[in-house]
């Protein structure tokens, strides 16, 4: 369900104001909210291998949370430093006029990294208990919020990038509040 987010999300950008700049800076913006939140996408295996061992239970829970903690701080730092700007000029090569459609979108998204190690705890937590079918009705109501608010974007013309990260940001936190 979670693969059908990025389309959803590039047909509501291609209606956004300015479609052309956000759909040049959106791949930009997705590739670094993947990059610091990729450390937290191995948790649900680890949570699930060590859960069992109860004594193992709260330090694997206190390494998620670090693990997301970091994860935003690392990303926070990328953001408000100069950093971003080499980033964006020399790996992204996108060109100094896009960077105001992604600066949004990547500091609206500062938290994703935390949500999805949480996240992350939680689908292990289910898992491993055999409530499988609680982590299917979380990612369908992942994708509903994602589309709600794609669509509210669209109606509303609000700021691509932004309404994206916010859409994915909400979008999880629904889902981690469901778990």
């Amino acid at each position: 369900l979670t693969l059908f987010a990025q389309p959803l999300i590039g047909a509501a950008l291609a209606r956004m104001p300015k479609p052309e700049g956000t759909l040049a800076a959106w791949p930009v913006v997705w590739g670094i909210l993947s990059l610091f939140r990729s450390p937290a996408y191995a948790l649900p295996e680890a949570v699930i291998a060590l859960v069992a061992r109860q004594h193992l239970k709260s330090a694997v829970r206190t390494f998620c949370r670090r693990t997301g903690i970091a994860s935003s701080i690392a990303m926070l730092l990328l953001a408000a430093t100069p950093l971003l700007d080499l980033y964006l000029q020399y790996v992204a090569g996108l060109p100094t006029h896009l960077s105001r459609y992604v600066i949004p979108g990547i500091l609206l998204g500062l938290a994703l990294p935390f949500i999805n190690s949480i996240h992350s705890w939680l689908r292990g937590l289910l898992v491993a208990a055999h409530a499988t079918s609680a982590v299917y009705w979380g990612m369908g109501l992942n994708l509903a919020v994602t589309a709600a608010l794609a669509i509210a974007g669209v109606f509303l013309r609000t700021p691509g990038t932004a309404t994206a990260a916010i859409a994915l940001t909400l979008a999880f936190t629904s889902e981690v509040y469901y778990m």
